[in-house]
């Protein structure tokens, strides 16, 4: 990191990216993927990138190092910017490592980021085609600049992972999003039925809480509660978490009787201790007071309603206008 072939080239190109970033739409934190060269070819750094700053940073645990460049202000120009790239190590001052003038017209084209940043994707999932966490962050970022893409990326994910629900979901979503919801509806369900389990049960019914199916959603639930409770290693978030989101859903929808089915099933599970406990409580005394026709004031527990698996996508992109 501290030879020439490496910071001069990172720090012209990661000056660039700060000079585009409104351009290229560079918010919250950006993977190793979408960096330019020669970051993605030392580790997997990641950045935050602003119009007069970024920092990358490798490592973890308990060492942390990177990069930071920083536009110099003081000493740019309405023709000049100034850039200033520094190594940063735990624990150890920061060390200037070059100073670089570039035209603050200069920019990274959309079309050459993106370019760069499937490439890289593509490179590192064919090593690597059963990282999840590769196959989501290339899907955001075609959802982002190149949405007409995304269907096939969604297939390379169900093909390279067969048995993972994500990405079967997520081309459910697309392909629903895209009109085809007859079709996207019958392939999750051929999914869930080729491996019953109370979790692929639950994850169609959230592909039918997306597309605003709640009776198809109530009875996928059941399907869901009539089959052991146990958590698979592909599952993400608990049994109750995902349980009890999919019953808040239920009890929004109205569908009450399947809501006191859920918590009766779901209020002995033994697994994850108490945390869930009272929240299945509220809900179900919520949902027999419905059903009694009282009028209820129920406000979901916010401790136990963590499921969203697209919390790094924006799902509406699944679902053009």
């Amino acid at each position: 990191m501290q030879q020439a072939e490496i910071y001069l080239p990172t720090s012209t190109n990661l000056a660039l990216y700060c000079q585009s970033s409104e351009n290229l739409r560079l918010t919250n934190m950006i993977g190793s993927s979408r960096l330019p060269q020669p970051l993605p070819s030392l580790g997997s750094p990641w950045a935050l990138f602003e119009t007069n700053f970024a920092h990358v940073e490798f490592g973890g645990g308990f060492y942390h190092y990177g990069y930071r460049i920083q536009l110099d202000e003081a000493g740019s120009t309405a023709q000049t910017n100034v850039w200033e790239l520094y190594l940063c190590r735990e624990g150890q001052p920061e060390k200037l490592l070059h100073r670089l003038a570039l035209a603050p017209s200069s920019r990274v084209g959309l079309a050459e980021f993106t370019r760069s940043s499937i490439a890289s994707y593509n490179q590192r999932l064919a090593k690597t085609p059963r990282d999840l966490g590769l196959h989501k962050s290339k899907i955001s970022l075609l959802l982002q600049y190149k949405p007409d893409e995304v269907r096939a990326a969604c297939s390379d994910a169900a093909k390279a992972m067969p048995d993972h629900w994500w990405p079967r979901l997520t081309l459910a979503l697309v392909d629903a999003g895209n009109g085809s919801y007859a079709e996207a509806n019958r392939e999750l369900v051929r999914f869930a039925e080729r491996k019953p389990s109370y979790s692929r049960y639950l994850y169609l019914a959230y592909f039918y809480q997306l597309t605003r199916k709640p009776q198809e959603a109530a009875q996928a639930i059941e399907r869901a509660i009539a089959l052991p409770v146990l958590d698979l290693d592909d599952d993400e978030n608990n049994t109750e978490c995902r349980g009890y989101s999919a019953g808040v859903y239920a009890f929004r929808s109205g569908n009450y009787t399947t809501v006191v089915k859920l918590c009766n099933v779901l209020l002995p599970i033994k697994e994850n201790g108490n945390y869930a406990k009272a929240a299945f409580q509220d809900l179900k005394a919520a949902a027999e007071s419905a059903i009694a026709g009282s009028k209820v004031d129920f406000t979901p527990n916010d401790a136990v309603m963590g499921f969203n698996p697209y919390e790094r996508v924006d799902i509406q992109r699944f679902f053009p206008k």
